[in-house]
């Protein structure tokens, strides 16, 4: 079915973007899905799926699916259906929405650690406006990315 408009450049990037983006997660799915059949049963006998029939459920049907949807837009953006342009919103909302949520939560994780495993003593305390302009240096210290946090390793 042809339209009556020609698709730019942009939008023909776009959809084959999306393409190559499903076919990649396809693979990737598969990698990550073959082990899980193939693992061994536990002590009880029994495998991954029959411990955990929802969790393996979804982690089966829900990609494929994702995926499928994701190929389906992106045909529509090719034939320049209003649809498929409305979809695509709705994944790059969607994206967007999962970054920050991951950055958000990154940030939450980083106060945690720092709250949780450095000591009382090497936090600075608040400084009051008139400690702040007495002529003692203050002690420098790392900054808390350069803190070493061995004991996740032990």
């Amino acid at each position: 079915m042809t339209t009556g408009y020609h698709r730019s450049a942009g939008v023909t990037a776009a959809a084959t973007f999306a393409l190559l983006a499903s076919a990649s997660a396809l693979l990737a799915w598969g990698y990550l899905l073959l082990p899980l059949l193939d693992a061994p049963p536990d002590s009880a006998g029994r495998h991954a799926y029959q411990n955990y029939p929802i969790e393996f459920a979804v982690f089966t049907f829900l990609p494929p699916l994702l995926i499928a949807f994701t190929v389906r837009t992106a045909i529509g953006i090719l034939q320049l259906r209003p649809w498929a342009r409305l979809a695509a919103l709705v994944w790059a909302a969607a994206a967007l929405t999962l970054c920050l949520a991951v950055v958000c939560d990154h940030a939450a994780a980083r106060q945690l650690v720092v709250a949780v495993f450095l000591p009382p003593f090497g936090r600075e305390a608040p400084v009051s406006a008139s400690q702040h302009r007495s002529s003692t240096p203050r002690p420098r210290r790392e900054p808390v990315s350069a803190i070493r946090l061995t004991h996740f390793f032990r």
